[in-house]
């Protein structure tokens, strides 16, 4: 049990006998003629009631003036004031109406307002003269201060996520896939710049005097080309025969020195033989004698000099080393250079295959480059259409989701009206309709209770606080509870969706912007080191397409220009709109504080209704008490039964150990055969035979005493009426008594 439990009703006893003490001195002091003692709390609170007259201690003085009688009930200044307090309550529903469909719509706030003044001028129209009109708005503008409210904003939190911070994400990727096809766009453009340079160069000749001109300058080169391979047949079958005498010189060199190196190695083979016979013969190796032998091997080097024979002279070696065939060719090629270069032959030549290898596949690589560049267009734009399409479902999606908004808007005003006219139909006729409220009504009973003797209902039961509230505390019952965290669980959930799309667009933006931050810094500039600048010399075709080819390409006029143009591409993507963001955040913060503030503001609806319609309050008061008194009594009877069971169940226990089981089982079985229990009281010695006690339920046939049966109207069962009467009701009729009247009518017929 939590201490708070047991220290408040300590402090409200120490309290209540604190004021009993103050009450009893005070006695005392009047009696004896001392000075009575003054309540500080009282007095303070006496003094605060000068400013504010509902701030006055029990029991309020008599309003001494007008501003008194504006806070007491009947008097003429007080319906003053709640006409103007109607009044105001509609103004301020109206203006709370008009900033929160102006900051939506602020497209047209004039229109708006106008709109919103005229329903609420209406409104006021009808509230002066008619009092129950005036309860009805009251009651309806109290829920739209708040629970509508609260939908409004988050409806409005939800269109303002898919229109802005959606809506940048969608543009942002767009952006991003558009600088994309734009680097592809720009390598497809140079190439384009190239086919066009080419195809301009190629329409200043005419197709039949480039065909002539290159005709005789075929005819030229195939002289020079049949020329040149005589040439080199001649140089090839030199460099043949040359080839084959140095092929015989070299067999024959090496055929003498294999005929004139034998001597030498059979007189070395002779006396190694003789210096090895030496060593077997002697006991101890390395003896003069065979060392003698040995030393006699230098004798066979004079037989070296034959070898002499097959020298061949140093300059016929060093030709044999270095080939003459590459002698005699680099010999010829020189020649061949110093001839073409003579006569201009190498330009002629490469210009030649140039020419003809550009006009051969020239054609071919300008269709081939069309045809690439028309694929790419036609898959770049089907991209733009499909982001278009895409765009634009999003677009109507948004759409329909505003459309709905908007038309949901003025219904749901609509409806809170309704449910005010049907929460006013249900307190007039109902007692138990918003019936929960321990009023100062129910206070004054409970009194008259205790001062006649009866256990007083007050203070309420922790269980009974979980239905039934004292005044305007802080504590909630269990159904407001209930319809709070329902209104907190609605309120989060319609809160995920807004935050993803805001994250989403925060996090898309990060990374884009970091993204063009990077390929706009020095970061992805290179230095450029020294080289070479290439240039074409000449005034043909080929030299011209060359020249345009490399201004085009050329390391220093193009490549900034081509650096900045694919950077050109990459868009700066659009911020989130950081503003609206935080504005959304706190009206979703006042959203989450409505959750609560709406349990609070519908405590009022009985207090206006009990205003406007005082003679209910008595009939609701009585129904309250009686319900709350019922309750006690069936928690009474539910520890009687208890305490009854136990003892039944001891006595059971008692009988069984003392031997006497059998017969009370069997007694018990007999006895509950024709006794049963009421259903409400639970009176254990019912019978169905004993009609003046016993009482039925015609629906479910549950029992009841005659005293339950009385104060109930329905069954705590089926909930079946108890107090109806059936609609067919049968008589028992004796057939004695047909018998008797036919015989009657019978002697009436004959008395004639």
């Amino acid at each position: 049990m939590l201490i708070s439990v047991l220290r408040r009703p300590k402090q409200r006893a120490l309290k209540k006998l604190k004021k009993l003490h103050f009450i009893a001195e005070n006695c005392r002091r009047s009696i004896v003629g001392e000075e009575l003692l003054v309540n500080k709390n009282e007095e303070f609170w006496m003094k605060c009631g000068r400013f504010c007259p509902l701030l006055y201690p029990n029991p309020k003085p008599t309003p001494r003036n007008a501003y008194e009688r504006i806070f007491t009930y009947g008097t003429r200044e007080n319906d003053l004031f709640h006409i103007v307090f109607s009044f105001l309550l509609c103004e301020f529903v109206g203006m709370l109406f008009f900033i929160s469909i102006a900051l939506k719509y602020s497209v047209f706030p004039s229109r708006v307002g106008v709109y919103v003044s005229i329903i609420v001028q209406l409104i006021l129209g009808l509230m002066i003269p008619f009092p129950t009109v005036r309860a009805v708005i009251q009651i309806a503008s109290l829920k739209l201060a708040t629970s509508r409210f609260r939908s409004i904003i988050l409806m409005f939190i939800m269109i303002w996520a898919f229109q802005i911070p959606a809506m940048n994400t969608t543009h942002n990727l767009q952006m991003l896939a558009e600088s994309v096809a734009c680097v592809s766009d720009s390598a497809i453009q140079v190439g384009n710049k190239l086919i066009g340079e080419v195809n301009m160069q190629t329409n200043k000749f005419s197709l039949s005097g480039l065909k002539e001109v290159m005709h005789f300058f075929g005819k030229l080169l195939k002289n020079f080309r049949d020329t040149m391979r005589k040439l080199q047949n001649t140089v090839v079958k030199f460099g043949k025969q040359t080839k084959d005498f140095l092929v015989q010189l070299l067999a024959v060199k090496e055929f003498c020195q294999r005929f004139f190196i034998g001597p030498y190695y059979f007189c070395l083979r002779i006396f190694d033989e003789g210096a090895q016979y030496c060593d077997r013969l002697t006991l101890y190796r390395g003896l003069s004698p065979c060392k003698f032998v040995k030393d006699m091997r230098k004798i066979c080097e004079a037989a070296r000099f034959s070898e002499m024979v097959c020298v061949i002279p140093d300059k016929i070696t060093r030709t044999l080393k270095s080939g003459f065939l590459p002698f005699a060719k680099d010999k010829m090629k020189a020649a061949m250079n110093f001839v073409m270069d003579d006569y201009n032959i190498s330009f002629i030549v490469k210009e030649a295959k140039a020419a003809k290898k550009t006009w051969e596949e020239l054609g071919i690589s300008v269709n081939y480059t069309v045809e690439s560049n028309r694929t790419k267009t036609f898959e770049l734009e089907k991209m733009k259409e499909e982001l278009e399409k895409i765009l634009n479902q999003f677009n109507v999606f948004v759409d329909i989701l505003s459309a709905v908004i908007k038309f949901m808007i003025p219904n749901m005003v609509i409806i809170t009206f309704f449910t005010a006219l049907l929460y006013v139909m249900k307190y007039k006729r109902k007692e138990k309709a918003d019936n929960v409220y321990i009023t100062e009504e129910f206070r004054n009973v409970d009194m008259i209770r205790e001062a006649q003797g009866q256990p007083s209902l007050l203070p309420l039961l922790p269980k009974e606080r979980k239905t039934y509230i004292e005044g305007f505390t802080l504590h909630m019952t269990s159904k407001e509870k209930m319809r709070m965290l329902f209104a907190f669980a609605i309120t989060l959930i319609s809160g995920f969706l807004p935050a993803f799309l805001i994250l989403l667009d925060i996090f898309t933006y990060q990374m884009l912007y970091f993204t063009y931050s990077f390929l706009q810094s020095n970061s992805t500039r290179t230095d450029r080191l020294d080289f070479y600048n290439l240039k074409a010399a000449g005034e043909g075709f080929v030299a011209k397409l060359l020249q345009k080819i490399l201004s085009i390409f050329h390391p220093i006029t193009g490549s900034q220009y081509s650096d900045d143009d694919w950077r050109r591409c990459f868009i700066e993507p659009n911020p989130p709109d950081f503003q609206l963001i935080r504005f959304m955040m706190f009206l979703y913060l006042i959203a989450l504080l409505l959750c609560i503030i709406q349990i609070y503001a519908a405590r009022f609806r009985h207090l206006i209704a009990q205003y406007y319609w005082p003679e209910r309050t008595k009939p609701r008061t009585l129904w309250l008490y009686n319900k709350v008194l019922e309750g006690r009594k069936n928690i009474l009877t539910q520890l009687v039964k208890a305490t009854k069971e136990k003892e039944v169940k001891d006595q059971l226990v008692e009988d069984e150990y003392s031997g006497r089981g059998n017969l009370a089982n069997r007694g018990l079985t007999v006895l509950d055969a024709d006794q049963y229990r009421c259903t409400r009281c639970f009176r254990p010695d019912l019978s169905i035979t004993d009609a003046s006690n016993t009482r039925i339920c015609p629906n479910c046939n549950n029992l009841y005493c005659t005293d339950c049966y009385a104060v109930k109207k329905k069954c705590l069962e089926c909930g079946a009426s108890l107090q109806s009467v059936l609609d067919e009701t049968e008589f028992y009729m004796d057939s004695s008594c047909e018998e008797d009247e036919s015989i009657q009518d019978e002697t009436s017929v004959q008395s004639p």
